[in-house]
């Protein structure tokens, strides 16, 4: 394994990708998106994670592993042409699936990933 070697567009668009799954999970793990009334009257928010519990971090964690995947199949140069199509192809379809709650955060995530399969396939 070649641990230092010039990094190309397709490791970047890879690196991007999992940037943004980061990105959109931090924000949704600690950002308080819901909000309520106490009964005196009080406003009280909460996290995804307060409400969801650990299937809240399960949901979150998922782009992120997806990402991950081909990033680090990129970057080791034993993607293939396949597997970058196919978690892109997995992720567009999370997102659709979940467009109302978090699939939006993760539009962009899903892009560059497209973005990394189509560099990939023209190596």
């Amino acid at each position: 394994m070649r641990m230092f070697r010039s990094i190309n567009r397709v490791v970047v668009s890879a690196l991007v990708a999992h940037a943004f799954a980061w990105t959109a999970g931090a924000f949704l793990a600690f950002a308080p998106l819901y909000s309520g009334y106490s009964s005196g009257g009080e406003t009280h928010t909460s996290t995804l994670i307060e409400v969801n519990g650990s299937w809240g971090v399960f949901v979150l964690s998922v782009p992120i592993l997806l990402t991950g995947l081909v990033l680090r199949h990129v970057w080791q140069d034993d993607a293939g042409i396949a597997l970058p199509w196919i978690v892109a192809l997995v992720l567009v379809i999370l997102c659709f699936l979940a467009i109302f709650s978090v699939g939006i955060f993760y539009v962009p995530a899903a892009i560059a990933l497209g973005l990394t399969a189509v560099l990939n396939s023209g190596n």
